[in-house]
């Protein structure tokens, strides 16, 4: 890969690794200070709440800005959010509202920075390189899980401040390396007078129009629900039969371990996937897997075991966001770009906000096997729908162009 892929690798790979520290801090923080999973579960909600809200406008916003300069504010927000949270814990004054603000902002931020970073995957990958690197940035998410959830786990079990802060730092640090990218970034020039609303319309009608891309946003939609809610109901089984916090940033690390590994067998695999029939044992394939996986979760409580069940269910999602995001993202013009991953993560990402949150409140009534079980349900019902379910090969589809404003 060429120097300014490698300098954006590198710094979102630090920025990923301090948003991984904290992120096992926000539950353990609540937990600590209200021992309610529900209120945990709310700051959840609250983070993943502008996947929902703000992708479509955000999306064509990131397609009339210069997408480094995006970057770049958002580090930049995320560093001040982080950093507040850290010095309110050093002077005692952090409330429950301040954290549900931070969560907010950003979570918001992070939309942006994600939708301008993949519209400049495009600009400094060839793509031809693609599958590889959508791999290996899945591999960078998934090494900042594997190092950062233990790190947080110990740095909150010294002093809850220190994971805030060291999230704040990471931000800098990408916004470092974004700034160091020599390739242009700039916004396709606009091909008529601008309004959002038709940009909106455009890029939602292009994404629902390819029938692949809509059946597998659709599907990662119901998988990535059970996985997020699980996140959270593993931490408080773990935490109430007595997981320190470093027990659970370690259960969290194998999860993130099993998806690293993954990533890295992805790119070879990846390469080996080119009929649609390949394409659609991907797809099914990587639902069933977790079916037994999840199922065998509700039988114990012990953070390692934990942990290893849920890094044998991620281990198999970097091949099937290999082989499906490079299909569909060579499809598209730049021009449509953001505004197209606005629109897939809309459609993916719609419920999932709710997870933690629904993970929470079925923890408290139903009791942790109970939930577990209940997600292994409804995996199995999505399985089921990915088998009958059938989709075009993106393969055959021609480029989308956006149509005159």
């Amino acid at each position: 890969m060429n120097r300014d892929f490698r300098l954006l690798w590198i710094g979102q790979g630090l920025s990923g690794l301090g948003a991984e520290v904290s992120s096992v801090a926000y539950p353990l923080l609540v937990l600590a200070t209200t021992g309610s999973p529900s209120r945990a579960g709310l700051v959840a909600l609250v983070a993943n709440a502008p996947f929902v809200v703000l992708q479509l406008p955000a999306g064509a916003y990131v397609d009339r800005w210069n997408r480094r300069a995006v970057m770049l504010a958002a580090d930049i927000g995320r560093a001040l959010a982080l950093g507040s949270i850290a010095v309110a814990l050093a002077l005692g004054r952090l409330t429950f509202a301040h954290l549900l603000i931070v969560a907010a902002v950003e979570g918001s931020l992070f939309v942006l920075f994600r939708l301008a970073e993949g519209a400049a995957l495009r600009q400094v990958v060839p793509a031809s390189r693609l599958p590889s690197a959508i791999a290996l940035n899945q591999a960078r998410g998934y090494g900042a899980t594997l190092a950062g959830q233990p790190v947080g786990g110990w740095l909150f079990g010294v002093a809850p401040l220190f994971p805030f802060a060291a999230d704040a730092v990471s931000y800098l640090a990408s916004l470092v390396t974004v700034a160091a990218i020599r390739t242009p970034l700039p916004a396709p020039p606009p091909t008529a007078e601008r309004h959002l609303a038709r940009e909106i319309a455009e890029g939602v009608r292009a994404a629902w129009q390819n029938r692949f891309l809509r059946t597998t946003a659709l599907l990662t939609t119901g998988s990535d629900f059970v996985i997020n809610g699980l996140f959270l109901v593993f931490v408080v089984i773990a935490t109430r039969h007595g997981a320190s916090s470093t027990g659970v940033g370690l259960m969290l690390a194998l999860g993130g371990a099993g998806g690293m590994l993954g990533a890295v067998a992805a790119p070879a695999l990846a390469r080996r996937i080119r009929s649609a029939r390949s394409v659609r044992l991907v797809v099914a394939g990587s639902v069933w897997s977790g079916v037994p996986l999840i199922a065998l979760a509700s039988l114990t409580s012990q953070p390692v075991r934990l942990g290893l069940l849920l890094g044998l269910v991620l281990a198999v999602w970097p091949l099937y966001n290999a082989v499906v995001t490079a299909r569909w993202m060579t499809r598209f013009p730049d021009a449509l770009m953001g505004r197209v991953q606005s629109a897939v993560a809309l459609l993916g990402w719609a419920p999932v906000p709710l997870a933690p949150w629904v993970g929470g409140l079925l923890t408290e009534h139903l009791g942790g096997a109970r939930t577990v079980l209940a997600f292994a349900v409804l995996m199995l019902a999505i399985a089921v729908t990915a088998t009958v379910v059938r989709h075009d090969d993106p393969v055959d589809r021609r480029t989308v162009e956006p149509a005159s404003r």
